[in-house]
Order: structure tokens, then C-alpha cells, then sequence
């Protein structure tokens, strides 16, 4: 019976480690977005001012497929984004006309990358992370394409993942489970080592 106790007390402080790990498993909140500069009918926007590690993204108003863009023929806007040490990070967006005269995704492409932001390899926007903290700009340069430009709207946006933890309620049971489960083994082992003992006297 002893070492039904010893066994039972071991399944439950295992079964107390899987949930208090489970409990204490991140999940990424929905991204917040905030604008911290803009501009109008401009090429340049900032200074806008991020902290090191912060999630830097630029976006501006894109060409009209109807005005802007000709059938089967791309066009390709540079963006640059300046650091406040001086570091520089040089983006191409490659846009064109798709399916029903609406505007296809853009293609995104770092040109250059000298000491400014980090750029994810699947990049899906003009964003990165900063290398330092102090004041960004971000910088058109492809000017007057056609009819575009420069853009009606420019920012500079900081995107904030904030962590939650879904589980953490069952916390508690998975500690309860190992403080009973740790007393249950403890308990049964020192029994039977008693028992053990009697048995080796008598003898």
C-alpha cells in the first residue's frame, strides 16, 4: 500500500510539472500600432524618436492602379530610413498592376543595410528593428514617377507584441499537485523503508 502511495505520489508531481510549465507558456497578443510621425504631401517624415530593440514601420499612401500604374509594367519606389548614429537601411517596393486592375501585393527588397535596423529575411513590409535609440527618419527618394508622388501620407509607426500567458490560472493546481504529490512520495518511501527495517529485526 506504502508503495502505492510512493507511486502515486510520483505521477503527481509529474503531472504538477507538465501544468505549471503549461501555465507559464507564452502567446503573442495581437500587434499594436502607433503612429509616431507623419507628413502630407511629402517625400520625408521624422524625426521620430524609437528605443533600442523597437519595431520600426513605414507606411505611405501607394500608386493608384487606375492613374499611376501601366499593364505589365512594375513600378519600383525607394525608401530610405536613417538612424541617429548615422546608419542607413535602403528598401525597394516593387509595385504593379494585378488581377481586375487592382493594386498585386507588393515585392519588398532590401538594397543596403549599414548599421540601422534589422530586417526580417520574409519581409512583408518597410519595417525593422532599431539598432539605437534616438531619432529615425524615413526618406523617399524616388521622386515624381509618373503621376505619383510625392506621397498623400507618410509614417513612421512603432508596432508594440505584448506577451499574455492564457494558462496561468491552472498555475496553482500544478503546484498543488506537486507539494501533494512531493509529501505522498516522502511519505511513502520513509514507510517502507521502515517497514523494511522491521521485517530485516525480526528476522
Amino acid at each position: 500500500m506504502r508503495k502505492a502511495f510512493l507511486a502515486f505520489g510520483i505521477i503527481l508531481v509529474f503531472a504538477g510539472v507538465i501544468v505549471v510549465s503549461a501555465s507559464n507558456t507564452p502567446e503573442e497578443k495581437m500587434p499594436q500600432i502607433s503612429t509616431i510621425a507623419s507628413a502630407e504631401h511629402r517625400w520625408e517624415v521624422g524625426p521620430g524618436r524609437f528605443k533600442e530593440n523597437e519595431m520600426l514601420i513605414v507606411v505611405f499612401t501607394p500608386p493608384n492602379p487606375e492613374y499611376d500604374l501601366i499593364p505589365d509594367y512594375p513600378v519600383r519606389i525607394v525608401v530610405e530610413v536613417t538612424g541617429p548614429e548615422g546608419g542607413k537601411t535602403v528598401f525597394e517596393i516593387e509595385f504593379k498592376e494585378g488581377f481586375g486592375g487592382k493594386l498585386a501585393p507588393p515585392k519588398y527588397t532590401v538594397v543596403s543595410n549599414n548599421d540601422c535596423l534589422t530586417v526580417s529575411d520574409s519581409l512583408q513590409d518597410v519595417c525593422g528593428i532599431v539598432h539605437y535609440t534616438g531619432d529615425y527618419f524615413a526618406n523617399v527618394t524616388t521622386r515624381r514617377l509618373g503621376t505619383w508622388g510625392p506621397p498623400k501620407a507618410l509614417f513612421l509607426k512603432l508596432e508594440v507584441v505584448e506577451m499574455e500567458y492564457p494558462f496561468l490560472f491552472v498555475q496553482p493546481i500544478g503546484i498543488t499537485l506537486i507539494v501533494v504529490g512531493g509529501f505522498l512520495s516522502v511519505w511513502g518511501a520513509i514507510s517502507s523503508k521502515r517497514k523494511l527495517r522491521s521485517g530485516v529485526k525480526k528476522h
